[in-house]
């Protein structure tokens, strides 16, 4: 059962419906900044982590640009520019802009252009992250080093996501 944590959540990014919920807005909202607010990037992180077992949740993100969803490292940079990378410890699958023009790298696959709703399973024992959305699958090996791991969602200009 992911939820939103609002003190992660960037001051672009409006929260609610039970923190299942997220939209872009702009201008930004007036957030006290803490440790754990990303400041720059338009991202957010669940409410709980994950150090074992299994768990799936479902994003609904529509036909819309600029959106990402994964998992990130509870030592994720927050504060600067973040790349939406394992570097970075995000491993994420979407679609995002980056110097005007789209991105494709193997966190990103530009097939998902039509997802309306993409699955999300973390095996956390194994290492793995697997993206489900209509007949497409794709498999992520991951090393979280034994770290807390959060649900993570980059949520561009105007996007709204939704949890389910």
């Amino acid at each position: 059962n992911v939820t939103l944590d609002p003190k992660t959540a960037h001051p672009n990014l409006v929260l609610c419906k039970k923190r299942k919920y997220v939209t872009s807005v702009h201008p930004p909202q007036d957030l006290p900044d803490n440790p754990k607010r990303f400041d720059t990037v338009p991202c957010v992180l669940g409410s709980e982590g994950f150090t074992s077992r299994k768990h799936y949740w479902e994003v609904v993100v529509g036909n819309q640009r600029e959106w990402a969803v994964g998992v990130a490292r509870d030592s994720v940079r927050r504060k600067g520019s973040v790349q939406l990378t394992p570097e970075e410890r995000i491993w994420a699958l979407g679609r995002w802009w980056v110097g005007g023009e789209h991105t494709e790298a193997a966190h990103l696959l530009s097939g998902y252009e039509g997802a309306e709703t993409i699955g999300v399973l973390l095996e956390y024992g194994k290492g793995k992250v697997t993206f489900y959305e209509q007949d497409k699958v794709t498999i992520m090996r991951v090393d979280f080093g034994g770290e807390e791991v959060f649900p993570f969602f980059y949520v561009g200009p105007g996007v709204h996501l939704k949890v389910i």
